[in-house]
């Protein structure tokens, strides 16, 4: 079966060069268009594949070759991360899932081993949804991660009190919850998460 996209193996078993039309940086994420050429990564495109991190400059303007890494370390001084997954952001890497919204794609592009090294093993992307029977529900993937990211939420303010996202999408506190007649789990401070659903 033979594929679609310009790929040409160079030296190692961990890079790949495309053909590219865009300025790419060392460090940005690329990815493939629906035409098979190297683009800067954008999660809220649909139509792209990401494949790697750029490993040399493009200018742009006219067909070039740029070099990608797709899987193994990659080391780079422009990162700053904590040990943890990296995820695709306009190009570049965050570990805040917070800053994706609907209908962006959660792409895991690898694991943050140190302050400036990236594991490389990029996963299928996730599509974050709405649910069903709710207007601004965030995916169990972005809960998980923000109640994560914040294990000391109950502080003397809080105790007794229900952790909710207030309309600015950070979590906070209430008195007091309406539930509509609707089905689901409601998780409280003695909740355990086991794992992620990303379904």
């Amino acid at each position: 079966m033979s594929s679609k996209f310009p790929t040409i193996a160079v030296g190692s078993q961990n890079t790949q060069n495309y053909l590219t039309l865009v300025a790419l940086a060392v460090g940005d994420i690329v990815a493939l268009d629906n035409t098979g050429m190297a683009v800067k990564a954008n999660q809220a495109i649909a139509t792209q594949t990401v494949i790697g991190v750029s490993t040399n400059t493009t200018t742009g303007g006219s067909l070039q070759t740029v070099v990608v890494q797709t899987r193994s370390l990659f080391t780079f001084a422009g990162y700053t991360f904590t040990p943890g997954p990296v995820y695709v952001l306009a190009g570049a890497l965050t570990q805040n899932v917070a800053l994706l919204a609907y209908p962006d794609k959660l792409i895991v592009l690898g694991l943050a081993v140190t302050t400036s090294q990236v594991q490389v093993g990029v996963q299928p992307a996730t599509e974050l949804q709405l649910s069903a029977t709710s207007v601004s529900a965030p995916t169990s993937a972005l809960v998980f991660q923000e109640l994560q990211n914040r294990p000391k939420i109950a502080t003397a303010g809080t105790v007794g009190k229900l952790a909710v996202f207030s309309a600015g999408d950070t979590l906070a506190s209430a008195d007091s919850l309406t539930i509509p007649s609707q089905g689901g789990t409601i998780l409280t401070d003695q909740s355990k998460i086991d794992g992620t659903d990303f379904s």
